[in-house]
């Protein structure tokens, strides 16, 4: 019987110095790291430095980037990819000229909803009036500085409404026999509804919903 030997010959052990890998054995450079961070966290806060999207980040409801906007190119402002096609929902892109069609269905939705409330619309209206500084706030001022308070308040009642009267009837086939919309806009008032720059506050569907009969449910 044949006897298998297998040699192994011994290896050098190399120790390698951790400071050619750009960090030191006892974790110096670590520390330092940290501390020139720190040291830049604290400067921030005493110089008030802030972040150039910091004002926009502290609105609900933002409007999209002019840099974003800037490489949408061979499409005018009403009707590229990031403006709605037939409904505004809010003041971004309230009363343009290709959206007229759209508030006359608009009307038609709020209306449908408000026949399904346990209340008239003036109970509504009020509600949104009391609490139209915090909804002016959630959009960028430029955009609501035009809108006197009664107008912006009957904007954000018509918009809430339509939104509600979609989401309940359209979306969750809630009672939608008496909806007055062809199936045609269905798609696009779906499509303007995701849009960035057509959104509504929350807690102002929060209140209107408030008074749907669903509500109860």
């Amino acid at each position: 019987m044949c006897e298998l030997v297998v040699l192994v010959e011994p290896q050098e052990v190399v120790a390698y110095d951790h400071d050619q890998f750009g960090k030191s054995g006892d974790g110096s450079d670590h520390m330092r790291a940290l501390a020139e961070l720190k040291s830049k966290f604290v400067r921030v806060l005493e110089n008030g430095e802030t972040s150039p999207l910091s004002s926009s980040s502290k609105l609900q409801c933002t409007k999209v980037s002019k840099r974003l906007r800037s490489e949408e190119k061979g499409t005018g402002d009403d009707h590229g990819c990031y403006a709605p096609k037939l409904i505004s929902l809010g003041p971004y892109h309230h009363g343009k000229h290709h959206l007229a069609m759209g508030e006359k269905l608009k009307l038609n939705l709020a209306e449908a909803y408000i026949q399904e409330c346990e209340t008239v619309v003036d109970e509504i209206y009020s509600s949104i009036s009391n609490s139209i500084s915090k909804l002016r706030g959630c959009y960028d001022a430029e955009s609501t500085k035009k809108y006197k308070d009664d107008e912006f308040t009957v904007m954000m009642l018509v918009d809430g409404c339509v939104l509600l009267c979609y989401i309940l009837c359209v979306c969750l086939g809630y009672n939608h026999e008496h909806i007055n919309i062809r199936y045609q806009d269905i798609g696009v008032l779906y499509r303007d509804a995701l849009l960035l720059e057509n959104q509504l506050p929350y807690q102002l569907l929060r209140d209107i919903v408030h008074y749907h009969n669903v509500y109860n449910y």
